[in-house]
């Protein structure tokens, strides 16, 4: 599978793919510094200690990242379940409220304009809150319209436990929408230290195979497949020798004849 292909890979399947990506890095990375054979060896194609280290590096960075991901993405779930069970009992004690208002003080226009309840409830997040609150304060300060919802039961407890849940509306969506940016964050970030990783293992796994290509086990001891078949070049190189071979014969014959 090539660089590009894994990369398709992982985009199908982040997690599965990259904790894969990881456990073989670790290998490749954590072997290659503990077998003095193999450092002395792969030293000599351009990866001395310092390189390796520079691998390990990546490795541990990679590890971090993906813990971290893992982290913000169960922040993320946590915080959306808990902004829509705080956005329907909001809504529901917001329309409640508005419903018995909008029938008990029908012939107040004033009163309904000062509750905010002239208008359709908003559909967006930021409005529906404005008018939650604008809703419930003016419902506590105006001591007519408290008087005359008393009847229902909005007394001030209730009323200030309605207001409650559009705070808490407002509060648990801000808690998901810096949870949503931090997962976000860390996926982009992810994404790139990963791509770095699998970069670095690429390049070192074609000098592991040019400084091990006689010795096997070592390739296998770093997770890298020993070739066991010709590449393309050199099973195109008979056919190649056999037409140079051909195309010398023909100009000899060529030049006799002339």
């Amino acid at each position: 599978m090539t660089t590009e292909e894994k990369g398709d890979e992982m985009a199908k399947h982040p997690g599965k793919s990259i904790s894969v990506l990881l456990d073989k890095a670790e290998v490749m990375i954590t072997n290659s510094l503990l077998d003095s054979v193999i450092q002395g060896l792969v030293a000599g194609v351009g990866y001395g200690l310092d390189r390796l280290k520079e691998g390990k590096a990546l490795l541990v960075s990679a590890t971090a990242i993906k813990d971290t991901h893992i982290a913000n993405t169960g922040a993320q779930r946590e915080s959306t379940a808990a902004a829509k069970k705080a956005r329907k009992e909001a809504i529901a004690a917001y329309q409640s409220y508005s419903t018995l208002a909008k029938g008990e003080l029908k012939k107040s226009r004033e009163s309904l304009t000062k509750l905010g309840l002239n208008k359709r409830m908003p559909r967006t997040e930021a409005g529906f809150i404005a008018a939650g609150k604008t809703l419930f304060d003016n419902a506590m300060s105006d001591t007519a319209i408290k008087t005359t919802m008393a009847k229902y039961g909005y007394d001030d407890a209730k009323l200030t436990g309605e207001n409650v849940k559009i705070l808490a509306y407002e509060s648990a969506n801000d808690v998901q929408k810096a949870a949503e940016g931090a997962s976000q964050d860390s996926t982009d970030t992810q994404s790139k230290v990963m791509k770095e990783l699998q970069d670095w293992m690429a390049q070192y796994a074609k000098a592991a195979r040019i400084a091990l290509k006689d010795k096997k086990q070592l390739l296998e001891k770093l997770g890298i497949r020993a070739r066991t078949t010709k590449t393309r070049a050199q099973r195109q190189a008979p056919l190649k020798a056999a037409a140079t071979k051909k195309a010398k014969k023909n100009k000899s014959s060529s030049d006799k004849q002339g």
